[in-house]
């Protein structure tokens, strides 16, 4: 496995520029570049597990490097709008707007709360090797 660093880089499965895990803030949210316009948000979820997914809240395309990450209660809170994610699963676990709109969305015959789309983070599948994290290309997958 000591070539997996150079295999990996050349390899085009895998974006280009690794993530030094030494350079990772223990506990907060980390802004990595991985490849040319290509922008993700990482954190330590113990010593071998990381959370990696691109910059961009499936909402609205806000920047992840700028939510709030909640240890206490695992979740990772866009800025812009609120909207409240897993951080174990990225899937959404509560939309503060329902809350101020209940009233209004009720009011309209044609609201189906069924039909509402369900946003999630779609975390990507990497590997690390002599202190450095891979990020795969691709679709998204749990690691």
């Amino acid at each position: 496995m000591h070539t997996l660093d150079l295999v990996m880089r050349q390899d085009q499965d895998y974006f280009p520029i690794p993530i030094e895990i030494a350079s990772l803030l223990p506990d907060q949210l980390n802004h990595r570049r991985v490849s040319e316009g290509v922008e993700v948000v990482v954190f330590s979820e113990d010593n071998d597990r990381y959370f990696i997914a691109r910059d961009i809240c499936p909402h609205m395309g806000a920047p992840l490097a700028q939510a709030r990450l909640c240890r206490k209660t695992g979740t990772l809170q866009c800025r812009w709008h609120g909207y409240i994610y897993d951080s174990g699963t990225g899937e959404m676990k509560e939309n503060p707007n329902d809350k101020l709109f209940t009233k209004i969305k009720t009011a309209f015959q044609s609201y189906n709360p069924l039909s509402t789309p369900k946003y999630r983070i779609k975390r990507l599948s990497y590997e690390a090797a002599e202190g450095k994290i891979f990020v795969r290309r691709g679709a998204a997958n749990e690691t």
